[in-house]
């Protein structure tokens, strides 16, 4: 942070060690912020595949031990802000939250603003006595903050439920992404690409039983998941059960993601709570039809029957796959269109102009 461009933000962050959604949203932010010549560093609880991402992009960070909430990380941070005259403070997550207001005056930060990445928030499905608690906490901390950010028009409307924040300090500003760049390969047997990290929330195991109607009614189609977690000895176990070993492939983590964007033929997205879904617009910059839950981010990114399908149960998620599985043309129109909406809305340069706006108090 030694160079002179009075333009700094830190991104701050306080969750598990993974790379997921929230990390991939600082990634893209600092990425596109670079370019636009602000100076950004990145505050994060140990992490080693954030970590690595940030030092292949040549992003500064800085690695704590612990709770962002412990006196040690809270004396660090305010010291390291004030020494590099960090004008915005960009918190993620309940933690950095309530650190963020915590040292907003002390640390002589401009901007103090929060993203809200989830529909429900672990702090909103505790206990009573939890949830009663944590709502004080983060109305208390939201009072400090000049502008919250939520992903989806239904983060925005949950936040607002749960009455933490008033309608005139919330702005939806939507993920964006850089367009995936590669040739297109699709396989003459349509591929189902489904990009996620294997845990209870992401659907997977529910729908199973897709695969097996469509297998049942003599449909041809392959099955690619990407990504790895916890459920994948349980997902397999399931897949042998179901006879579906031949159809499904389960690729695991993968360093590069985009070859199976490209070589799929439909983008399947079976995560029921979604803010927003990252992976989505990735596979539309790919020009793939995505079918997706009727639900949270989806509703704002897929155009249902252009884009892609927004279905409400298992019976329409088979429905919608097998017409897509047995029409060639009808993938080919709602994958351009995809391509298209992805460009007026998810592009990494309309994210970044509106974060801009943000961070300079512009109405």
């Amino acid at each position: 942070m030694s160079n002179q461009n009075p333009n700094k933000v830190l991104f701050l962050i306080n969750s598990a060690p993974e790379f997921a959604g929230v990390q991939r949203y600082i990634l893209n932010a600092a990425k596109g912020l670079k370019t636009s010549d602000w100076n950004v560093v990145v505050w994060l609880n140990k992490n080693p595949s954030f970590a690595q991402k940030l030092n292949e992009n040549q992003i500064p960070y800085y690695e704590y031990s612990g709770s962002v909430l412990s006196l040690k990380n809270l004396l660090t941070l305010l010291v390291s802000i004030r020494h590099n005259k960090i004008q915005v403070l960009h918190a993620n997550l309940g933690g950095s939250a309530i650190a963020g207001a915590l040292l907003k005056y002390p640390a002589g930060i401009k901007r103090l603003v929060f993203t809200q990445h989830f529909l429900r928030p672990a702090s909103s499905q505790s206990n009573f006595l939890k949830k009663f608690l944590a709502k004080i906490i983060f109305k208390f901390s939201f009072y400090f903050f000049d502008q919250c950010i939520a992903i989806s028009n239904e983060v925005k409307k949950q936040m607002l439920d749960r009455k933490e924040v008033s309608l005139q300090k919330i702005t939806v500003i939507f993920n964006g992404s850089e367009e995936l760049k590669g040739d297109i390969n699709r396989n003459k047997i349509p591929d189902i690409l489904i990009v996620s990290r294997l845990q209870k929330e992401k659907g997977i195991e529910e729908i199973l039983p897709v695969f097996t109607a469509l297998k049942q009614q003599g449909l041809i189609f392959k099955v690619n998941i990407v990504g790895t977690g916890e459920l994948e000895t349980v997902l397999k176990k399931k897949c042998r059960e179901l006879g579906l070993t031949d159809i499904i492939i389960f690729a695991g983590l993968v360093n590069n993601v985009i070859p199976y964007y490209f070589q799929s033929s439909i983008f399947l997205n079976p995560t029921l709570l979604e803010g927003f879904g990252l992976a989505i617009i990735e596979a539309m910059s790919a020009r793939l039809p995505v079918i997706a839950y009727a639900y949270g981010g989806p509703l704002d990114i897929v155009d249902d029957g252009k884009t892609g399908f927004l279905v409400h149960n298992i019976k329409e998620m088979t429905t919608s796959l097998k017409q897509l599985i047995e029409d060639k043309n009808l993938r080919e129109q709602m994958g351009e269109e995809g391509y298209t909406r992805f460009k007026s809305l998810f592009s990494l340069d309309i994210m970044i102009e509106k974060l801009l706006k943000i961070y300079q108090g512009i109405q």
